[in-house]
């Protein structure tokens, strides 16, 4: 299938919005138009058959931007990879603030074992959708209808008295909209909201607590909205598995 193609099945995806559930031919055609296989298109460890199967489902607008298990699982892998290196004596704390599908944060919960998880939507059904999902998987989170710009004072008051060396783990995966294409890839700069100003926001949020983010990034990216977030970095690494699977994981 050609970008152009690509981009087309993107854009009606896109356009149909969060009222609309992805049907499993829909589910099935992503799967093989983004990775190659109907099987790729995995959510929470389970084929998409098997989805359909246990009732668990996503909308439209989520489908074409979430972060798959062919990807998903990957990202787990290499930040829990990066903790274990790093900062082996943290008791983790993995944030969202865009769930989507709710596998991004499942996938890093899972992986670094994390002690709490929290994820937020201000889409209303993409809201409903990820508590009925994760109520069927038994996944335990603090999931709010609320928006990105509120996460730490809903973060805060939760009870963190059992934790003596936390570190939280904040994902930055917004939806992408009109910053991507298939032929030119990802501007970091044109996602909604921009991922510099989700960066400066939490940095300044968290202050007084210390924070990594983790950024998934697509097989092409463009370079100076990647440059320019690297410029913010005390630290960073990107980590890459294959030609198609990158992630960025970098400290202010």
């Amino acid at each position: 299938m050609s970008d152009e193609e690509k981009d087309e099945l993107r854009q009606n995806l896109i356009s149909r919005g969060y009222t609309s559930l992805l049907e499993y031919d829909e589910l099935a055609a992503i799967g093989i138009t983004l990775f190659g296989t109907i099987e790729a298109a995995s959510l929470f460890g389970l084929k998409p058959n098997e989805l359909f199967e246990r009732n668990i489902r996503i909308c439209a607008r989520t489908g074409i931007e979430a972060v798959y298990d062919a990807k998903a699982v990957t990202y787990g892998l290499l930040l829990s990879d990066f903790i274990i290196k790093h900062v082996p004596d943290k008791q983790v704390v993995v944030i969202d603030p865009f769930l989507g599908s709710g596998n991004f944060l499942y996938s890093m919960a899972k992986y670094t074992k994390g002690y709490a998880a929290f994820g937020f939507d201000n889409s209303h059904p993409v809201y409903e959708l990820v508590v009925a999902n994760y109520a069927k998987l038994n996944f335990n989170a603090h999931v709010f209808f609320d928006d990105y710009a509120n996460v730490s004072e809903r973060v805060r008051p939760f009870d963190r008295t059992n934790l003596k060396n936390e570190m939280f783990v904040i994902g930055i995966a917004p939806p992408w909209g009109n910053g991507f294409d298939f032929k030119t890839g990802l501007n970091l700069n044109k996602t909604t909201p921009p991922c510099k100003h989700l960066i400066e926001t939490y940095t300044k949020q968290f202050a007084d607590l210390p924070i990594v983010f983790v950024i998934p990034l697509p097989e092409k990216v463009h370079e100076e909205s990647l440059t320019e977030l690297l410029s913010m970095a005390s630290f960073y690494q990107i980590f890459y598995k294959g030609t198609r699977t990158a992630v960025l994981i970098l400290t202010p």
